[in-house]
């Protein structure tokens, strides 16, 4: 994720699960923000017997906009490729919360919560990574919100409109969406 506009800014990538949906309403902070791979060199004492230890990724602040890069490529040492990971996603529209990952949420801190804070983000770009198996190859296309409030498709010199809806339950943005625009509730793009 990558905070847009703000000194903040902090890129933080998580790769895509295999087989399960990434994005869906509950588990966008579980799969974005989730808990890392366990640290086995560093053990913290439970009842009975040590356990390994994790991070979490919180945030104190939020950007009014982000991107999300999702992990779509994966490289293999042994024959020196890079492969497209197909995995579908599931990809929030409007009133994504990221309450669960703020840190005064998680930590409980009254005395760190904005009475005023929004937490809630609304999508307003998407680009997808089209043919092939590799990152070598492939073609580019864009969703984005205008102005008007329509959506639009760009595939090179051919503009549409589009149902962003009924675009974001289709295979080709569930198995092909690369990068993802979000902006806080209440901002105009």
């Amino acid at each position: 994720v990558s905070g847009v506009g703000s000194p903040l800014a902090t890129n933080f990538m998580s790769p895509i699960p295999g087989s399960r949906d990434m994005l869906s309403d509950s588990g966008f902070q579980d799969n974005v923000f989730k808990t890392s791979t366990p640290i086995s060199d560093n053990q913290i004492p439970f009842p009975q017997r040590l356990r390994d230890a994790q991070r979490r990724c919180s945030l104190r602040q939020l950007p009014d906009c982000f991107v999300i890069q999702l992990m779509r490529f994966s490289y293999n040492p042994y024959t020196r490729q890079t492969n497209k990971v197909h995995s579908p996603v599931s990809i929030p529209l409007s009133n994504l919360d990221l309450t669960e990952v703020m840190f005064d949420t998680i930590t409980n801190r009254e005395d760190l919560a904005a009475e005023d804070a929004v937490y809630k983000y609304d999508l307003y770009g998407l680009c997808c990574h089209l043919g092939g198996d590799s990152a070598n190859y492939g073609h580019y296309i864009s969703y984005c919100l205008h102005g008007d409030n329509k959506w639009y498709r760009f595939d090179d010199e051919r503009v549409i409109e589009v149902d962003m809806e009924y675009e974001l339950t289709t295979h080709e943005i569930r198995q092909n969406a690369y990068l993802l625009f979000y902006k806080k509730q209440g901002m105009s793009v």
